[in-house]
């Protein structure tokens, strides 16, 4: 079975790798990461067969920690994917009493027009997507920023949810499919 390095449960990374395993028929074992880099890091120590990152967004360009992974270790890429990007939000309490909305840097472009109507609360940095939901879950006075893909699941759950929050609705996120380049190939 293949092993397949990529970000955590659910974020979109993880999409995109369930994505390429349904399209070429492999099966494999998911192996989160918590950073881009560490995905990397992951092939680069042949930890993995393959790892699965986001390199450009529509609305937000190229992702520099990809960028820099390119640059820095020896990978190719073998496949890329495209898909598309929707972000909702939720909160432990009504709209007024939300004091910190937890968010990642990339999701909070995304959505600026809707942010820019909590400015009463602080914006605290999460380092993905999920990491944001699960501090959602870990805190109180709060909400968060996350994919619309658990919106179903999770809704009757939080106070106040709001889905489809990102300002462009024809958001999208190409993902590219790596694996550790052999010497012959540099």
């Amino acid at each position: 079975m293949m092993k397949i390095a990529t970000l955590p449960h659910d974020t979109f990374s993880h999409l995109a790798a369930k994505k390429y395993l349904a399209e070429t028929g492999l099966q494999g074992e998911f192996l989160y990461q918590k950073t881009i880099t560490n995905v990397f890091e992951e092939l680069a120590a042949q930890n993995c067969d393959i790892g699965v990152v986001p390199v450009e967004n529509s609305s937000q360009g190229f992702v520099p920690l990809t960028q820099d992974g390119l640059k820095e270790f020896s990978v190719s890429i073998i496949d890329e994917l495209i898909l598309p990007v929707e972000l909702s939000f939720f909160s432990k309490v009504e709209r007024l009493q939300i004091k910190q909305i937890f968010v990642h840097d990339v999701a909070k472009n995304q959505c600026k027009k809707f942010l820019s109507e909590y400015s009463y609360a602080e914006i605290a940095p999460a380092d993905s997507n999920m990491d944001a939901f699960d501090k959602l879950n870990a805190n109180s006075d709060c909400a968060a920023v996350v994919p619309s893909h658990i919106f179903e699941a999770n809704e009757k759950k939080y106070k106040f949810c709001v889905r489809d929050i990102t300002d462009n609705s024809d958001n999208h996120t190409r993902f590219l499919v790596l694996k550790k380049s052999d010497e012959a190939e540099k």
